[in-house]
């Protein structure tokens, strides 16, 4: 059986910390990471702070 995952375009105002600490506490083992420019941009976050980071 496979397990059901959560989008982080639900938590489209929240850091992507909190997106993924409210979908584990709802009790999803899986996530889809949004990547919306404007709805739920947290992949832009995390590769701004990548490419800074390098």
């Amino acid at each position: 059986m496979k397990d059901l995952g959560c989008s982080t375009i639900l938590y489209g105002g929240f850091s992507l910390e909190q997106a993924l600490e409210g979908i584990a506490q709802a009790g999803y083992k899986a996530i889809e990471l949004c990547a919306r420019p404007g709805m739920a941009p947290h992949l832009e976050c995390c590769v701004l702070s990548c490419s800074t980071a390098c």
